[in-house]
C-alpha cells in the first residue's frame, strides 16, 4: 500500500511539473513573437540592359517542292531551304485569300546539302473554294528567307 502511495505521489508530481510543457499539449494559439519594425530601403538600382548586337542573318532561298489542297487533309505544302544545311530553324506557311490569312509553323532539319521543312498542313476551314496564295518563310539564328508567292486551288 505504501508503494502505491509513493508511485501515485511521484506520478502527480511529474504531471504537475510538466503541465506547461508544449510536448504534452499542443499550442494552437501561439503568442506572436515581436518582430522588428520594417524599415524603408531604397529600391536597388536596375542594371542598365546591354544592347544585344543584332546579327545580320544571311539570305536563304526557300523552294516549294509540292503543294496540294483537299477538303479532308487541308492544305499541305512541302518546302526546303536550298544551300543551307542546319537544324533548329522554323518554316512558316502563310495562306491568304480575300481578307482571310492563316499561318502555321513547323520545325526544319538538316539534310545533306539543304534544310528540309517538316510538312506544313493547314485546315481549309475558313477559306472559300477557289484560288488562294501562299508563301513559306524560313527563319533561324543565322538565316532567313521567303519563297516566291504561289497559288493553290482550294476545293
Amino acid at each position: 500500500m505504501k508503494l502505491k502511495i509513493v508511485v501515485g505521489a511521484l506520478g502527480l508530481a511529474m504531471t504537475l511539473s510538466l503541465t506547461g510543457c508544449d510536448a504534452l499539449m499542443p499550442n494552437f494559439n501561439p503568442t506572436p513573437t515581436p518582430t522588428a519594425e520594417p524599415t524603408e530601403t531604397a529600391p536597388a538600382p536596375k542594371p542598365t540592359p546591354k544592347p544585344t548586337p543584332t546579327k545580320d542573318r544571311s539570305k536563304a532561298e526557300v523552294i516549294i517542292l509540292s503543294s496540294m489542297a483537299d477538303l479532308n487533309d487541308g492544305i499541305e505544302v512541302i518546302a526546303q531551304v536550298a544551300t543551307v544545311a542546319e537544324t533548329g530553324g522554323t518554316c512558316t506557311l502563310t495562306v491568304s485569300q480575300a481578307g482571310t490569312k492563316k499561318s502555321i509553323s513547323a520545325a526544319a532539319e538538316a539534310n545533306v546539302t539543304e534544310t528540309q521543312c517538316f510538312p506544313l498542313r493547314l485546315p481549309v476551314v475558313g477559306f472559300a473554294p477557289g484560288t488562294a496564295t501562299f508563301t513559306v518563310s524560313y527563319e533561324s539564328e543565322l538565316y532567313q528567307g521567303l519563297s516566291a508567292i504561289n497559288q493553290i486551288v482550294i476545293p
